[in-house]
């Protein structure tokens, strides 16, 4: 199946706000992620027009998305990271090639723009260990 990573456009914003519900979902933490939905497409309207999101999709629908911002470093503001926000991957699509396919999309941009990449997971996300 062939994969492809291409940057987020505003007609993204839609899917985009429905795998946000279902992040929240899945990770059901006592603060839900998702808020109010105005606040949520407005902040990601923000990271599509002047920050960084990917989408990877295959002939047929979007697979997932990786967001993230660069930033100074909190304590050395020479230092310019890009921060990972959300990494998330539809779970149809999980044993795809789309999450590792986003990682690489993000951190080759962060290689070539940034001193750092910095990202994280959450306790419950469904990266192999050996990943």
């Amino acid at each position: 199946m062939h994969v492809e990573i291409r940057r987020a456009i505003h007609e993204d914003m839609d899917w985009i706000t429905g795998e946000l519900r279902e992040f929240s979902k899945y990770f059901d933490s006592k603060h839900s992620l998702f808020g109010d939905e105005a606040y949520v497409r407005q902040a990601f309207m923000n990271l599509i027009d002047n920050q960084i999101v990917f989408i990877a999709c295959n002939e047929k629908e979007r697979m997932g998305f990786i967001a993230g911002m660069f930033a100074p470093h909190m304590f050395n503001p020479n230092i310019t990271v890009l921060y990972e926000l959300f990494w998330w991957v539809a779970e149809k699509h999980r044993r795809s090639r789309a999450g590792l396919m986003l990682l690489k999309a993000f951190t080759n941009l962060g290689k070539k723009n940034a001193h750092w990449v910095i990202m994280t997971l959450e306790e419950r996300t469904p990266v192999s260990d050996r990943s």
